[in-house]
């Protein structure tokens, strides 16, 4: 299934199905599938209409492209709520520390849907990794 064809990230099923659950449930080794596609299309169309991220701070209202950002923002502030071990809201997050989150999240994103696909896994994703400056892989795993 090409990712284009997913319909429009459903932010209500998303809050009751992950962002209520516990923490683990918003990391992409344990999202479902229909979950890790539709917010991996929503970064990646974030990062082809933003490609420097300038802008970005300036939505607000859900239509057009700034629908892409909520789901990911919603995950991203659960994750980093629970690493800062209190409740943090968007308006606490600089552009940069958002445009670095959302990189972050996107290539574990990424990596998840390549292991699901190939068999090949990378390390695992974790709350910390996801705000640490780099996640990219070290090492490859067989499943």
């Amino acid at each position: 299934m090409s990712l284009s064809y997913l319909p429009p990230t459903d932010l209500q099923k998303l809050y009751r199905q992950v962002i209520e659950g516990p923490l683990a449930a918003a990391l992409p080794q344990n999202l479902q599938t229909k979950w890790l596609r539709s917010i991996a299309r929503d970064i990646g169309c974030l990062r082809k209409i933003y490609p420097s991220w300038s802008g970005i701070d300036a939505i607000e209202d859900l239509a057009g492209p700034s629908m892409y950002l909520a789901g990911p923002t919603m995950l991203i502030l659960k994750l980093l709520s629970e690493f800062e071990g209190r409740v943090i809201s968007k308006s606490e997050i600089g552009h940069y520390d958002m445009h670095k989150y959302m990189e972050n999240y996107w290539h574990a994103l990424v990596d998840e849907i390549i292991s699901r696909a190939t068999g090949v896994s990378f390390l695992s994703t974790t709350h910390k990794t996801i705000f640490s400056q780099k996640t990219q892989p070290q090492t490859f795993n067989r499943l």
